[in-house]
């Protein structure tokens, strides 16, 4: 089941956090995962995850936001965005 709606609450709480290059850091990652947005599920938003905490700016927190954009996406669309209850 794909996830609706991901994209911008992503970019949005990234913006707050990093500015106006969320969205070109959003396609990056996306580049890099080799999916598109279409494709999004609870198991790829994951993996999507983990990648962008690897290109995030070292002076965030990035495990938190992380795990803030882990819990609010999969929140919205039933999944409890716990590892392995998805």
């Amino acid at each position: 089941m794909s996830i609706r709606g991901w994209r911008a609450v992503t970019v949005q709480a990234l913006s707050e956090k990093i500015g106006p290059v969320a969205d070109l850091l959003v396609e990056d990652v996306l580049a890099k995962q080799g999916v598109g947005e279409e494709g999004m599920n609870a198991t790829t938003y994951l993996r999507f995850l983990e990648l962008l905490y690897q290109e995030l700016p070292h002076d965030v927190d990035r495990k938190a936001l992380c795990i803030a954009l882990r819990r609010q996406v999969l929140s919205l669309y039933g999944h409890s965005g716990a590892p392995g209850k998805h």
